[in-house]
């Protein structure tokens, strides 16, 4: 019994044994899974984490090439606020202009070239970030400003005298004016100045360099040839090749004039920008002055003489003193303007009394503080005041003048050699797709005229003339060489104008052929004198035309006494 009772419980306790052993490689095989999965999740967590720290890698060399060009974006604002300097991005950002009218040559007007003569508007923010600056599209806001009533205002001035730093003054604007930054053609600003719209249009200025094209030149590919192969210069080549330069100077001269004469035209008040007033300086003033006399119009004009290396105030004093030599000056304070340590006076011409004449000095100097702010403050206050007005259509404008003047600049032909008419007065088109003014398909120039030069070195587009007002008539006595039998005259009414054409005899050309040399002048010219304002009506009396010999001839107009429109 006893041993039975052992064995039962030995029995119980391999039991209990045996559960405490299932028990624990059940537990163990748990704790085994368990750690499996840990295992399993660790080593996903770190793969996650060696993918996070590629990507984390990958955006710190990100974030580290976004400082670079942050830093550089950075350096280059310093230097645009340092510098006042654009962006050299496409056309307008570059210039600073609202309107651009390229014309390099007074041949970029013909329909055969790509370079006609363009017209291009500046456009807003919003436009300029949607073309990206690539392509500058018609503004028509823009546009809507320039067909307000506005003043013109006219830059005048040889180039690089300082014309677009007194425009950027004026206008509280900083676009390009360094020395090798040049206007390109006829430029428009768009101003409005105590509610008053101003356009500004200015220009390269006079006496550029020519540009002479010499790898594309027939010539002096000739000529450099042969002197490369026998080191001989060949005489007629070369003559061939200064002719191809003289011909250069001489569109580079008519281009120039016509911009100057458009500008002049077309303005209410003229500014002439020169510096440290040179023989040229002074043969432009007299030359506007002239001008303007001659047509009987009123322009206010002042003349800026810009000091821009003088930086103190006894220097001025002493230009002063020597302007006060070349011109009649009186000195005119004005009173409305008083501040302290500032100049508030301005040097009036005594016999043109249009022309004012004004100092501004080097801005960041004692002489510039003491008299550019009063300069530009009576400048603006003068363009504000100004009672002309007119709707500028830049375009209309244009075409208007070149139909009325090329023909004193160039002569024009007909395709298939089709004779001009005297009625045909218009030979410019607008190219809408293009924006670009064009000569008619059936036009092209020929050739750039030989225009005579005054004494003061300035192309003449008119003969010599005086006109009297005798009681009710108004004589006009002109000097022109030859005899009347080679002269056409016409009269156009309705804008006053007398035009005289002058046709060359060429009896020897057709009896000898054309001429080794000469000083002949073989051209047709064309002269056009202003008799009366547009809008005032005269009547030519053709029959009462007089030979006064020597050389002069007599005219005589009456005033229409109907004066009504035609």
């Amino acid at each position: 019994m006893e041993q039975d009772n052992q064995q039962n419980n030995q029995q119980q306790n391999e039991n209990g044994i045996n559960h405490c052993l299932q028990d624990t490689i059940s537990q163990f095989r748990e704790t085994l899974k368990y750690s499996k999965d840990q295992l399993n999740k660790l080593k996903m967590e770190q793969k996650d984490l060696e993918n996070f720290n590629k990507i984390f890698g990958e955006l710190e060399n990100q974030s580290k090439r976004l400082d670079e060009q942050l830093k550089l974006l950075h350096k280059i604002l310093q230097d645009i606020e340092k510098n006042n300097k654009y962006i050299p991005e496409p056309e307008f950002d570059q210039y600073g202009y609202d309107m651009i009218i390229k014309m390099k040559s007074v041949f970029d007007l013909q329909n055969n070239t790509n370079n006609n003569l363009e017209i291009k508007h500046k456009q807003s923010k919003e436009e300029r970030q949607i073309q990206k600056g690539l392509q500058i599209k018609y503004s028509n806001d823009k546009h809507k400003q320039f067909n307000k009533e506005q003043t013109i205002v006219g830059m005048q001035g040889q180039r690089n005298k300082g014309k677009t730093f007194i425009l950027n003054s004026l206008t509280n604007d900083e676009f390009p004016s360094d020395y090798n930054v040049s206007t390109p053609g006829i430029c428009l600003k768009f101003h409005d100045y105590e509610h008053k719209h101003v356009i500004y249009i200015d220009s390269e200025g006079l006496s550029c360099p020519i540009e002479i094209d010499y790898d594309n030149n027939e010539n002096y590919k000739k000529l450099k040839e042969k002197l490369d192969y026998n080191g001989v210069l060949d005489q007629e080549i070369y003559k061939q090749l200064q002719n191809d330069i003289t011909n250069k100077h001489l569109d580079q001269k008519v281009t120039e004039q016509l911009q100057q004469d458009f500008i002049i035209q077309s303005s209410h008040i003229l500014l002439i920008v020169v510096s440290n007033l040179t023989q040229d300086d002074q043969k432009l003033i007299h030359t506007i002055s002239q001008l303007l006399a001659g047509e009987g119009k009123k322009k206010e004009v002042y003349i800026v003489h810009n000091l821009k290396e003088t930086h103190t105030v006894n220097n001025i004093q002493n230009y002063i003193e020597k302007l006060q030599l070349l011109y009649p000056l009186r000195e005119q304070r004005i009173n409305t303007y008083e501040a302290e340590n500032q100049n508030n006076t301005v040097y009036i011409d005594c016999i043109n009394q249009d022309f004012n004449h004004l100092i501004m000095a080097y801005s960041n100097s004692q002489a510039g503080s003491y008299y550019n702010q009063f300069t530009l403050h009576y400048l603006q206050q003068r363009i504000a005041m100004c009672q002309d007005v007119t709707n500028f259509n830049t375009v209309n404008k244009l075409q208007d003048y070149f139909n009325q003047n090329l023909q004193n600049f160039v002569f024009l032909k007909k395709a298939n050699g089709q004779e001009l008419l005297e009625k045909e007065k218009s030979f410019l088109e607008y190219d809408e797709n293009n924006q670009a003014i064009v000569l008619q398909k059936q036009y092209s120039i020929e050739k750039v005229k030989e225009l005579s030069v005054n004494v003061f070195g300035f192309l003449q587009k008119d003969c010599l003339y005086s006109i009297y007002n005798v009681n009710d008539s108004r004589i006009l006595i002109v000097e022109i060489p030859g005899s009347l039998k080679n002269i056409k005259f016409n009269f156009r009414k309705l804008i006053g104008i007398f035009k005289i054409s002058i046709y060359p005899d060429e009896q020897f050309e057709k009896q000898y052929g054309i001429p080794y040399a000469s000083t002949r002048k073989i051209e047709e010219k064309i002269w056009n004198i202003r008799i009366c304002n547009e809008g005032e009506l005269w009547i030519f009396q053709k029959e009462q035309t007089v030979d006064l010999k020597n050389g002069l001839h007599k005219f005589i107009f009456i005033k229409d006494e109907d004066e009504q429109e035609f």
